[in-house]
């Protein structure tokens, strides 16, 4: 190659060096890995009717879009959401790994599927939701990831 034709190289080179460059495939291989566990563990702490415990998973910012209602924004107001949710049922909770999951940089990108079944404490019939998740995940100062936004909808067959 001319030494001319190097310059355009070097300069990409140099400015994604300087940038921080790629994600290393390791690097990529321990986040994806570390918030696939992150969605193996939370909805355990849903079973376990634990609002302390489920909000350990969200980032301080955290936002959650309900279908139907106003955001939720922060951890003490999600914490004051969920508190009278956990009080009043119990839940069975099933996510399946993300189907699409992206990592860039400090953030991430996850949708994937679950299944959420209510059981009333006080008696009565119970109810499951299929849903379609959204999340961004913010990666912490310690490294871990946590979830800024939370959202989803009900999973219904496509119109034909």
């Amino acid at each position: 190659m001319h030494p001319t034709g190097l310059r355009p190289f070097l300069g990409i080179l140099l400015f994604t060096t300087a940038c921080g460059g790629a994600p290393s495939a390791t690097s990529w291989d321990a986040d994806t890995s570390a918030i696939r566990q992150l969605y193996r563990d939370w909805p355990r702490t849903a079973e376990a009717g634990d609002a302390a415990r489920y909000v350990r998973f969200l980032d301080d910012s955290v936002t959650l879009l309900i279908p139907s209602a106003a955001p939720i924004h922060g951890i003490p107001a999600y914490h004051d959401f969920l508190t009278p949710a956990f009080e009043n049922a119990t839940y069975r909770a099933s996510l399946q790994p993300p189907t699409q999951l992206q990592v860039a940089g400090s953030w991430a990108f996850a949708h994937y599927r679950g299944q959420l079944t209510t059981l009333p404490r006080a008696g009565g019939d119970s109810s499951v939701a299929r849903n379609r998740y959204v999340d961004i995940l913010r990666r912490q100062p310690d490294g871990s990831w946590r979830v800024f936004l939370h959202s989803w909808q009900e999973d219904v067959a496509p119109v034909r």
